[in-house]
């Protein structure tokens, strides 16, 4: 099936479009599966015949700070690591009864990835995507200023899609809300590096370096709100800023 021009999601969309099966299985090119992964997800999916899907366990490949910071950064939602329902899932391992994906699509929104408004819909009907904890895949760490300023600009981008989440009443203060965000995101960071160091091989000096270290990379995600705010919703999803290197 040619994804060529489409978007993320709507590359992903086609594809379930398309199958014919009951289940469909989401991995991306620049994530590698840890074990019987296709097995254990479907065995998840299974577990959950009432449910939309199931999403895996994501996290940055590498050893030491930075991989472990960038995990929790980018794919925080997923902790802790334990069956629950998700609030967000990484569609980079995921699965979907085929039906349920049909019947509550991703809506296209301001952001490159719509999983969080998703799953925020797919709570609000009662068939939440479920954490398999144990299906895990090891994504590729991509450039840190391009990363940092893109999930800055989603921060935006997700009050924009969701109006219902509490964050979204400081978007009324413009441009100046942009230090509000910047404090959430941080406190996330440091509740999150508390909750799950140990499932990203963190040692206790790691932890109090990586919660150093997350104010400082979290003011690169300033830029990308700024840019939201300065470009307006209507504006095309945004990938973030190159570095020069």
């Amino acid at each position: 099936v040619s994804a060529v021009d489409l978007s993320y999601d709507d590359a992903k969309m086609l594809a379930a479009a398309e199958a014919s099966g009951e289940a469909v299985v989401y991995l991306d090119s620049d994530c590698e599966p840890d074990g019987p992964w296709h097995r254990e997800l479907l065995a998840a999916l299974r577990a959950h015949p009432d449910k939309s899907g199931v999403g895996g366990f994501t996290r940055y490949e590498g050893t030491g700070v930075i991989p472990a910071l960038m995990s929790v950064m980018d794919f925080g939602f997923l902790f802790p690591v334990r069956e629950r329902p998700l609030a967000c899932y990484a569609f980079n391992n995921a699965a979907f009864h085929r039906r349920a994906l049909i019947e509550c699509p991703i809506a296209r929104g301001p952001v490159r990835c719509g999983c969080f408004a998703h799953a925020q819909a797919l709570l609000r009907r009662g068939t939440p995507m479920m954490l398999a904890p144990r299906v895990r895949v090891f994504h590729d760490l991509p450039p840190i200023v391009r990363e940092r300023t893109r999930q800055g600009y989603d921060t935006i981008g997700a009050c924009w899609a969701n109006p219902r989440l509490p964050e979204s009443r400081w978007l009324r203060l413009g441009i100046f809300s942009v230090p509000l965000f910047y404090a959430m995101r941080v406190a996330l960071d440091w509740k999150r590096l508390a909750v799950g160091f140990r499932d990203l091989d963190l040692s206790v000096p790691g932890l109090c370096l990586a919660i150093t270290l997350a104010p400082v990379l979290r003011l690169l995600d300033t830029y990308g709100m700024i840019r939201a705010f300065l470009v307006g919703k209507d504006a095309p999803a945004w990938g973030g800023l190159e570095s020069a290197t």
